[in-house]
């Protein structure tokens, strides 16, 4: 379902690639709606806005939410909304969240620290990351933590990419 024939420019281009897809008309509705008030929040028109995953962490980050009587939990679903939009137009890359527990090398270790909060949630979105790419545990290298930040800093929308991979190598 995902589009992949160009990267959008802007978010204008972004509502047209989602506006084509095969989604429910709750589903269109929401994702146009989120993308549409990012826009208004960040007081740019949509096709003023580039479709960058850089650029659009770094506006992303300058919104107030409480300035716009949003509360923290709208301002949630507003972001998780925007960026399955952007994932739906090949602007940012899908995370694979439960990738890890799904596969049959990963699990043993994703269960083996789901008691400890802070290995299970500091490791999940690595080992997801390397469920996508097909790299095992015991396969996991320095390079691969690079290869880690240059996807978070460029195909995702992490709002503190650098930090995420600082905490990996010292879970690990």
């Amino acid at each position: 379902m995902k589009h992949e024939t160009f990267p959008p420019k802007n978010l204008t281009e972004v509502l047209q690639i989602i506006n084509q897809l095969d989604l429910s008309p709750t589903r269109l509705r929401d994702l146009t709606s989120a993308v549409k008030r990012v826009s208004i929040m960040l007081g740019i028109a949509p096709e003023g806005i580039e479709a960058d995953s850089v650029s659009l962490r770094d506006k992303l980050c300058l919104i107030r939410p409480a300035a716009f009587d949003v509360t923290p939990k709208t301002w949630s679903t507003v972001r998780s909304n925007f960026a399955a939009a952007l994932t739906l137009a090949g602007v940012v890359d899908d995370k694979g969240r439960g990738g890890a527990l799904r596969s049959p090398v990963w699990t043993p270790l994703m269960k083996a620290i789901s008691k400890d909060r802070r290995l299970s949630n500091g490791l999940a979105a690595f080992a997801n990351f390397c469920v996508i790419r097909e790299i095992a545990p015991d396969a996991v290298t320095d390079g691969t933590v690079h290869e880690y930040q240059i996807w978070l800093e460029n195909r995702t929308l992490h709002s503190t990419p650098r930090d995420v991979v600082c905490r990996v190598p010292r879970l690990w």
